[in-house]
């Protein structure tokens, strides 16, 4: 992974999913159910079977620890679609790059461009022959 862009995009994808999971643990789990199909589903086995108060409680456990499997599946297969993103977003990053190499900074900018882009971990190198976006594009400085 070359592209500064590409690890601050994970970065910033794994702050949020952090931030969602330690939400998530701390909240209280006995609120988890309160809306959504789960909830509806327990209220429903509860009437129907006519479920005590400890089965119901039994019940709620049941459906925690599957919502959170479910949960965890969701995460993984996020997480496979997203590193599935990478190369991808790595040409993009490169093809940009050029562009505002090329269509922005002056010509005698652009060495030190090019030199800066050494120095950064994941430097992202121009393109030989770029493509530029079109709209608004000047060549001239």
């Amino acid at each position: 992974m070359k592209d500064l862009r590409v690890w601050l995009a994970i970065l910033v994808l794994v702050s949020f999913l952090g931030g969602v999971s330690a939400g998530r643990m701390t909240s209280p789990r006995a609120t988890e159910l309160d809306r959504g199909p789960l909830a509806d589903y327990e209220a429903l086995l509860a009437a129907r079977f006519e479920l005590s108060a400890e089965r119901r409680r039994y019940l709620r456990v049941i459906l925690e620890e599957y919502q959170l499997e479910v949960q965890r599946l969701e995460n993984e297969h996020l997480a496979s679609w997203r590193s599935s993103m990478e190369p991808q977003l790595r040409r993009l990053g490169a093809e940009y790059n050029t562009y505002v190499r090329d269509r922005v900074l002056p010509p005698e900018r652009r060495t030190e461009f090019d030199a800066q882009a050494q120095l950064v971990p994941s430097p992202v190198r121009p393109a030989a022959n770029p493509q530029p976006p079109t709209a608004g594009a000047d060549e001239t400085d």
